[in-house]
């Protein structure tokens, strides 16, 4: 698609993306809300001290989402050079790891699933340290069909297991505490990684953070 100029692609980018909210005008539908109170959520869930092992879970799934959003893709361009290139990595990746999704999907409802959540969140921290020492477009792609193929375990776990929790406590509030934890992660992460990048010669160091926050998610199923 390098024939194609910027305007044309944003365009059709924009067209997409209106047509596809078109569909929200006519099928949503209000539901009854929940009464929620900060002061409970904070007393309950973040300041309580039996649940030390989901705070840093869900602080390490922060810290982990937002360096990876942020930094993988400036290195995956940063070594390709190419916008062409990287459109190309990254669209063959997905479709990859969506025809999988059908076979992560029974596998995480059969009796290997626990095993499986709690490999793929070692599989997903050692992925951040071949980012570190990756310098090819070969080892890049390698990675980013890893991660994608990875991340449908290790993303569908986390919610998945969320969503138990949730079910055995106030379930709306459940949300709102974990949603709460992982954006204070997100600030912690971005102060961080400044913190990384001006203290060391090889900004990609800055993916350690996420390789430790992954293994915090590791409490999520202990």
């Amino acid at each position: 698609m390098s024939f194609f100029d910027f305007k044309i692609l944003f365009l059709v980018t924009g067209f997409l993306l209106f047509l596809s909210a078109v569909p929200t005008l006519f099928l949503v539908t209000e539901a009854g809300h929940s009464e929620h109170r900060f002061k409970k959520i904070y007393t309950e869930y973040i300041f309580n001290p039996k649940l030390w092992k989901l705070n840093l879970a869900f602080i390490g799934a922060g810290i982990d989402g937002i360096i990876f959003d942020i930094f993988w893709p400036i290195l995956l361009f940063l070594v390709l050079k190419n916008f062409v290139q990287l459109g190309g990595l990254v669209s063959f990746s997905m479709v990859l790891s969506a025809l999988i999704m059908v076979w992560v999907g029974r596998i995480l409802e059969s009796r290997k699933a626990m095993f499986l959540r709690k490999a793929s969140v070692f599989l997903n921290s050692a992925l951040y340290f071949f980012r570190i020492v990756a310098v090819s477009p070969g080892s890049l792609f390698a990675i980013d069909v890893f991660d994608r193929l990875n991340g449908k375990v290790y993303g569908t776990a986390f919610l998945a297991e969320s969503y138990d929790k949730a079910k055995l406590m106030h379930e709306s509030d459940f949300i709102i505490y974990r949603e709460t934890m992982t954006h204070l992660a997100n600030i912690l992460a971005m102060i961080l990684a400044f913190a990384v990048i001006l203290s060391f010669e090889n900004w990609k160091l800055v993916f350690v953070l996420p390789a430790l926050g992954s293994l915090l998610v590791f409490l999520l199923y202990i």
